[in-house]
């Protein structure tokens, strides 16, 4: 059976794989849109989709490098310390924005289909909100974890946690945030997280719903079929939107 010390070090390299191969994912999609700037920037899905790859760069290329930034001296090869576990929580934290973003786009993309909200109602009453609001939540609750030195080491990564590490299972040695880690963990992360699964698969299933309605409606009714579904219709071009970001995996 694998030590533990095998087991945290699996834990902490493994992410150099996934992170970077999610990285290469975002930026292809980043480049798809900068590719052809002049057209997919006028559309918010298109925006949202851009800032959600940002924040998922940001986030993969920190866990990537967890070996880099994780403290050394904690019985795993690492070649961290304490300022850049910090900086390794900030930039968790920070990433989160990408999960948020995800909530964003089903969001959008209900409005637009199911309420049938235009698109650029949408960039005038909510796009810009909804951003600023999105960025400076997430910004906010990274500066506050460096700030108040909630950022500590768990056995595999730095995010919230008591600390120095190990002070749990140690009575010799004065635990910060040993009772309210946990709690800062809800505020900071985990409702948000629950949040966003939320409104993901009740918005997919509301949509769904809303596409499957209209199908049977045009097979009651050939006549009007293409007229629904022609190229110019705005329901076949949201749907095709829909598709596509159901493809592209989530933060």
């Amino acid at each position: 059976m694998p030590s533990s010390t095998t087991i945290r070090t699996v834990a902490i390299y493994i992410p150099l794989l996934t992170g970077s191969l999610s990285v290469l994912g975002s930026g292809a999609i980043l480049y798809s849109i900068w590719a052809r700037r002049d057209v997919k920037l006028k559309d918010p899905q298109h925006r949202i989709l851009g800032a959600m790859s940002i924040f998922d760069i940001l986030y993969s290329l920190n866990k990537a490098l967890v070996f880099l930034t994780y403290p050394s001296g904690l019985g795993v090869p690492t070649f961290g310390n304490t300022a850049t576990c910090s900086l390794q929580g900030f930039f968790t934290q920070f990433g989160y924005a990408a999960g948020t973003y995800n909530l964003v786009l089903s969001l959008y993309f209900y409005l637009t289909i199911n309420i049938g909200m235009k698109k650029k109602d949408f960039s005038k009453v909510l796009e810009k909100v909804l951003h600023c609001i999105v960025i400076t939540m997430h910004v906010g609750f990274a500066i506050t974890g460096v700030s108040i030195g909630l950022f500590n080491p768990t056995p595999s990564f730095c995010y919230i946690a008591p600390g120095p590490y190990g002070c749990n299972s140690n009575e010799d040695i004065e635990c910060r945030f040993g009772d309210t880690a946990p709690y800062f963990y809800e505020a900071f992360a985990q409702f948000w997280i629950q949040l966003a699964y939320v409104v993901i698969i009740v918005t997919n299933l509301l949509i769904w719903l809303y596409v499957k309605k209209q199908e049977n409606a045009n097979h009651k009714q050939p006549m009007i079929h293409s007229t629904i579904w022609s190229n110019n219709h705005p329901m076949r071009d949201q749907f095709s939107y829909r598709v596509f970001y159901m493809l592209v995996p989530s933060f």
